[in-house]
């Protein structure tokens, strides 16, 4: 035991004396587990800095290596964003820098950075060598390298686990599970979100989370490379929107809608300069979406009002670019040619593509022994198969010159992915004589028998276009080309207008120069009634935003107005137009309005008027009246809405934009309440006109109509026309029919010798058409319709027709005088002898006379000689109460 005592005694005393020796000099010593030892004294020697070299480009981040300095007893590593932040000494300049990195103490000659550095970016650094008594930095001085990020073509994202997605605790319940079942057929499983009304209605106390549900799941994941998300989705329930939202690295929400095609299997692409900046309730700091790193994923489904289920699956990043095969882009009718197909039992269709594939010719002609019901129209059927992604309408030339005839319709239709059809419908006649078109998608409505999926217009993924006609009985050829998609804001120009609508509007889409007068809007400078989208602009939330133009008697004679449409029980629809230029001296505005809608719903309309900082303010009118009033609403009744800050009032000139928007809840109170079952009604319209700026101070409703009423003299008479107070200029009754000789005049060839009547040049063998739209008072009771007439020695006939608008739908009815006399006489036809054309079978009986809304007079001769031209006299025609519903007589005139 002493041997080995002194055998460790003696050890530790050698191993002090050679410690001790390392150094003339006097050391710095530090203690450390009761070692002391030295640090290297005197001149650093040079060194180098090493890797990364001066400007290398790396997708890793690099380890820093130098050579050995002599003497050195460590090193000092800097790292900067700027270079200035190496060059100065000033602790608070380097750490303001972005980035800045002070590593001291290194004992080695590498080291590697452990901070996450932000890729595709430049960095500066140095080394310097350190001692008690010497610093210097390496020979090389500051260098630099670029931190450059892997550049994905596509970055596929696991779904993880379903209990890795957190429901909202605020928002509604819903179930969230993973299901293998390969609903999508790629392989892939999916997510589903499940709701039912009890989750998603839990009462009152939940208003604001009420139809609200939140899924989120922990992405925290860079995006390098790609531009776009791609998903496979599917939704099947009651009403709901949906939307995908993600948050960036400084915590920003951002969100994009998902445009749902219930019950249909959807493969979504959403490019990242679609997402918009969620500012209510959640941060706001940059306002850029940082794509580069993301943090979270979410699915947010909003107003879901009862059961639901989602599914969603293959989620990924792509280049957008990569997947352009999927999008509709100028069809290329060569390779489209192949799959066409016809839908018509009437017409036999052809379909040639031009060499280049730009244009497509059809020739149709028709079929013998069709029954009536299915003839006169006719489809081509173009397979597509792609998603509508850009462009929000479609242009294309458009040339009808080899049907020759232009009573019928052009009919272009689509099938969405949920087999919903919808339709652009325009009258040949109409076509612009440079053949050009541009049809907003808002101007598509659905076709008759096209609701087929959920009733909503997508126009996102379009498995079928199809060109056709209606009305049509020959046969010719069309030829449609240069059709695809476009921006409107970019496509505008003066070809595509007349030069009266192009000064109405601004240089800038949705937009409009208001009028000396104050007009923002009276609806006659439109050549087309799609035109109208131009100047506005709508909403998408009620999805059943939509605007028809036509002519309304009741504002006075043959006066063009407005329908804009509207779903119940949804967020309100709005229409929107921005002033060209500053306008001042106005203290009010004013709407000729009146509800159309289906069910009588009393309509609410609601007047906004926004400021230069995007302030809105507000005027609500409840209960629109079903009969035209002019509601004129002084800008100091206007409210600031909740959403805004700035002034409590607006005046004139500091209006930017005018909005009018509408709405109905059956028995809710707000989208928010869903206390009750929605209805969800479609197809309700609110009739304006005449949107106009006024130097009115008071509020107030009135009436605004010119309907045909009762004479004085005799109540069962109801005067249409009489012509004895009419001017050539101010005539009601126009020409339908395009041609040199069909030019109405006055004569004074009259039955009573005095006052004037209705001179109507036709030609024989062919068909004239003179038309007036008429509003008739409710307190009209007529049986029937009478006319006094003056024909000419040809012995022409005439069908006599009249429309019914009748909750938005039009119904026509036709009865055939024939053999018209060259003498005066008195034609009676009661209702009972109209045949209905067209609409849901409904007997016209006197209740309905409040609903027409067009008289029509269609001459024709085919049994004269020649194409005589010749002419007809009307000097009065009547709603008449006098005579029976199966009266059908012609009574000589006799004073």
């Amino acid at each position: 035991m002493k041997k080995v005592l002194l055998c460790m005694i003696i050890l530790c005393s050698i191993v002090l004396i050679a410690v001790g020796c390392t150094s003339e000099e006097t050391p710095k010593t530090y203690e450390s587990n009761s070692f002391t030892l030295t640090q290297p004294r005197g001149d650093i020697g040079t060194f180098h800095a090493e890797t990364p070299v001066d400007h290398l480009i790396t997708t890793e981040i690099p380890t820093f290596s130098w050579t050995e300095a002599e003497n050195a007893a460590s090193y000092t590593l800097e790292i900067a964003s700027l270079e200035s932040s190496l060059l100065t000494d000033d602790e608070a300049t380097k750490y303001a820098d972005t980035l800045y990195i002070c590593q001291k103490g290194i004992t080695s000659t590498t080291y590697t950075v452990q901070a996450n550095l932000k890729k595709n970016q430049t960095y500066y650094w140095r080394v310097i060598a350190v001692n008690k008594d010497d610093i210097r930095e390496s020979d090389s001085q500051i260098l630099s390298f670029y931190y450059e990020a892997t550049l994905y073509e596509e970055i596929p994202l696991s779904l993880g686990y379903a209990d890795e997605w957190k429901v909202h605790e605020v928002g509604s319940k819903a179930t969230v599970a993973l299901s293998k079942n390969d609903f999508f057929g790629t392989g892939e499983q999916s997510l589903t979100v499940s709701f039912d009304r009890e989750d998603t209605q839990r009462g009152p106390a939940y208003t604001e989370s009420n139809g609200w549900v939140v899924v989120t799941r922990s992405l925290e994941q860079e995006f390098f490379g790609v531009d776009a998300f791609y998903f496979n989705f599917y939704y099947s329930g009651n009403d709901a929107a949906a939307y995908f939202r993600l948050t960036d690295e400084d915590g920003e929400y951002w969100y994009a809608p998902i445009k749902l095609a219930t019950n249909a299997k959807q493969t979504i692409i959403i490019k990242f300069e679609e997402f918009i900046l969620r500012t209510k309730g959640t941060p706001v700091m940059n306002e850029k979406f940082d794509t580069n790193y993301l943090k979270t994923v979410e699915l947010v489904f909003e107003r879901v009002d009862g059961d639901g289920i989602a599914y969603f699956s293959d989620l990924r990043a792509i280049r957008f670019d990569n997947y352009a095969d999927m999008f509709v882009d100028q069809l290329n009718f060569n390779t489209l040619a192949p799959k066409i197909t016809q839908d018509s039992a009437y017409f036999n269709f052809t379909a040639d593509p031009a060499e280049d594939g730009d244009s497509l010719t059809v020739s149709l002609t028709t079929n013998s022994g069709i029954p009536s019901e299915q003839q006169g129209y006719g489809f081509v059927v173009l397979p597509i198969g792609k998603m509508l992604y850009m462009g929000d309408a479609f242009y294309f030339e458009l040339d009808l010159s080899n049907i020759k005839t232009s009573g019928y319709n052009f009919l272009i239709r689509l099938v969405e992915e949920d087999n919903d059809v919808w339709q652009f419908k325009i009258s040949a006649a109409n076509v612009p004589e440079n053949k050009k078109m541009l049809i907003p998608f808002a101007a598509f409505t659905l076709a008759e028998g096209g609701f087929k999926g959920d009733g909503i217009k997508q126009f996102y993924y379009i498995r079928q276009i199809l060109f056709g006609v209606n009305s049509l009985y020959q046969g010719g050829s069309f030829v449609v080309s240069d059709f695809m998609p476009v921006m409107l804001k970019d496509s505008l120009d003066e070809e595509l207008m007349s030069a009266a609508l192009k000064d109405s509007l601004g240089e800038e889409l949705h937009s409009t120069v208001v009028g000396e007068d104050g007009m923002i809007d009276n609806f006659e400078s439109y050549d087309l009634f799609y035109q109208t989208y131009y100047r506005w602009a709508t909403s998408t939330a009620n999805k059943d935003e939509a605007i028809e133009l036509y002519f309304d008697a009741a504002l006075g004679g043959n006066n063009t107005a407005a329908r804009f449409g509207y779903k119940t029980d949804l967020p309100e629809a709005n229409y929107s137009t921005k002033l060209a230029k500053e306008v001042s001296d106005f203290t009010a505005i004013s709407i000729c309005a009146k509800d159309s809608s289906i069910l009588k719903a009393d309509a609410t309309m609601i007047i906004y008027l926004e400021d230069k900082r995007g302030n809105l303010y507000s005027y609500t009118i409840e209960k629109l009246a079903d009969e035209w009033k002019k509601y004129t609403v002084p800008f100091s009744e206007f409210s600031l809405t909740e959403n805004s800050s700035g002034f409590t009032d607006i005046t004139c000139d500091r209006i930017t934009a005018v909005s009018i928007a509408f709405q109905y809840f059956y028995q809710r109170t707000s989208i928010f309440d869903f206390s009750d079952p929605a209805q969800y009604n479609s197809g309700n319209f609110v009739c304006v006109d005449n949107i106009c700026f006024t130097d009115d101070t008071e509020r107030k409703t009135e009436d605004a109509s010119f309907k045909i009423k009762p004479t004085a003299g005799n109540s069962k008479i109801a005067v249409i026309n009489n012509f004895d107070e009419d001017r050539v200029e101010t005539l009601t009754w126009s020409s339908e029919t395009n041609a040199s000789y069909a030019v109405l005049d006055l004569s004074d060839d009259t039955a009573s010798g005095e006052g004037k009547s209705l001179l109507m040049p036709y030609k024989c063998k062919m068909e004239t058409v003179y038309a007036e739209y008429i509003a008739v008072d409710s307190s009209v009771n007529a049986k029937g319709i009478t006319l006094l007439m003056k024909g000419d020695a040809y012995n022409s006939n005439a069908t006599l027709v009249f429309y019914l608008k009748y909750n938005n739908k039009d119904y026509k009815y036709q009865a055939t005088i024939t053999g018209i006399s060259s003498e005066w006489t008195t034609y009676s036809i009661g209702f009972d002898q109209f045949v209905q054309t067209q609409g849901d079978t409904k007997a016209m009986t006197s209740d309905l006379v409040k609903y027409m809304s067009k008289v029509v007079l269609n001459f024709k001769n085919y049994s004269a000689a020649d194409y005589y031209i010749s002419e007809i006299l009307l000097d009065e025609i009547t709603l008449d109460g006098n005579i029976t519903l199966d009266t059908n007589t012609k009574t000589p005139y006799a004073g």
